[in-house]
């Protein structure tokens, strides 16, 4: 068995990635908000994760229209319905280097940031 192809490592610089999204469920952050927490992972295995707290939920709509949820599986949402899906992502630096996901795009589009959401139809 080649264990080398499940090392993981996190994404540590901005940029756009695509990647799927591995691991999608209901969660609780550290301070005991419910959230969605999304796992995102590259086809070089590099990984990072968001928690979609209820203040951030335009942003899990987002993901999920990205993601290619009709309207009417985001009408019944649960977060398993991301599983598998691929989008880009762009990957910011706060102003103290930590990395975060930042807005989400289709995997289908092209350019760059900008060019990518002013394309997207909200």
């Amino acid at each position: 068995m080649n264990l080398n192809k499940y090392q993981s490592t996190y994404i540590d610089q901005p940029g756009m990635y695509e990647v799927t999204i591995t691991e999608a469920k209901n969660d609780y952050t550290r301070s005991g908000k419910e959230c969605v927490f999304v796992r995102f992972e590259t086809e070089q295995n590099q990984a990072i994760t968001c928690s979609y707290v209820e203040a951030v939920f335009f942003k899990l709509f987002r993901l999920a229209q990205s993601a290619g949820l009709t309207e009417s599986q985001r009408a019944n949402f649960e977060p398993d319905m991301l599983i598998g899906k691929t989008v880009k992502i762009n990957v910011i630096s706060d102003d103290n280097g930590r990395v975060n996901v930042g807005e989400v795009y289709s995997a289908s589009l092209s350019g760059t940031a900008s060019e990518s959401y002013d394309a997207m139809p909200f």
